[in-house]
């Protein structure tokens, strides 16, 4: 009787310890879901998830409804920048709403440059923006799917640069140099020898240096995979009129036919422009001119005058002779 209690209790103790265990890794899987937003690829799946254990499709990960679907390339790093051009009539409110985006995504400016001033007569040539902007990865598709609707595109170019060998190498790198560290300081701490404590002492300096310079470098790579750069070019058109992708055919003429005759007017009011800055110049040029034809009208009467009277004389001597 006492065996068989013996055994109840042994089996009771286990089966407590199986339960303790089990809530404990159902806990943890939990903080890290709550954590990391997303479920853990060893945790299991919670009643109702889909069976492709949450990927979805473009290989997107699905992770809670509050967050936006991120980027998975199968555990590649990779850094994305894009180059957009277009041209626009509203160039101010175009700008404006470009520059609340990036904000409204978690993103920022990272540098800004406008040129030239806002077009008021049909010979102003507008103004240029450059923008360079970082946007969160996960967001910059729809940023850029919605800076491509503004004005008439020009370009649009995209760029993925694959930096999962320089990363992981770094990484292992830096990992190798940490452990380095922890072995030094605890060799330090042992020895007595004055002369090893100043050699040890420099080469953690050294260590550390490198393992400085390795998470800087390493952090930099994180800046440019979570935030994607996009350098934006807005043109100003010069005509206050709507874009040529929202007009017809024949507003379209129209507004080629009127440009080309505000171009000839403003050809000749340039070269009006030209030549009265240019006057005093061309006076004395004129001036210079004028000396010049004076001189070589007047050498070729002497070469006349001296051809006549040579002529003549000739004449005289001719008749002289006859007699």
């Amino acid at each position: 009787m006492k065996r068989f209690l013996s055994i109840a209790l042994v089996c009771l103790l286990l089966l407590a310890t199986g339960c303790a265990a089990k809530s404990t890794e159902s806990s943890t899987d939990q903080s890290y879901y709550n954590t990391f937003g997303e479920v853990p690829a060893a945790a299991p799946q919670a009643t109702g998830a889909p069976a492709d254990g949450g990927m979805g499709e473009a290989g997107y990960v699905k992770t809670t409804s509050s967050q936006n679907e991120v980027p998975d390339y199968g555990g590649h790093k990779i850094i994305r920048s894009f180059t957009i051009s277009f041209e626009t009539d509203t160039f101010d409110s175009d700008l404006d709403g470009i520059v609340k985006s990036v904000s409204d995504l978690g993103g920022y400016v990272e540098s800004s440059s406008v040129n030239g001033r806002k077009p008021e007569v049909y010979s102003d040539p507008g103004r240029y923006a450059y923008l360079t902007v970082r946007v969160p990865a996960e967001k910059v598709d729809g940023f850029v799917e919605g800076v491509q609707t503004y004005g008439s595109l020009i370009s649009s170019n995209e760029n993925a640069q694959d930096v999962t060998e320089a990363y992981f190498d770094l990484d292992t790198r830096l990992s190798v140099l940490r452990t380095q560290l922890e072995r030094l300081k605890s060799i330090l701490v042992t020895t007595d020898n004055l002369a090893d404590i100043i050699a040890l002492e420099n080469e953690i300096s050294n260590v550390t240096l490198q393992i400085e310079q390795l998470t800087t470098e390493l952090r930099r790579y994180d800046g440019l995979i979570s935030y994607a750069t996009v350098d934006i070019t807005i043109q100003e058109l010069q005509l206050n009129q709507g874009p040529a992708a929202q007009q017809t055919v024949w507003e379209r003429i129209d507004r080629g036919f009127t440009d080309t005759l505000y171009g000839v007017g403003t050809f000749f009011v340039n070269l009006f422009v030209l030549l009265v800055s240019a006057l005093p110049v061309l006076v004395v040029l004129g001036a210079i001119t004028v000396v010049i034809l004076l001189g070589v009208r007047a050498s070729k009467k002497r070469k006349a005058k001296q051809t006549r009277k040579s002529g003549s004389k000739e004449e005289d001597s001719t008749n002289e002779n006859q007699l």
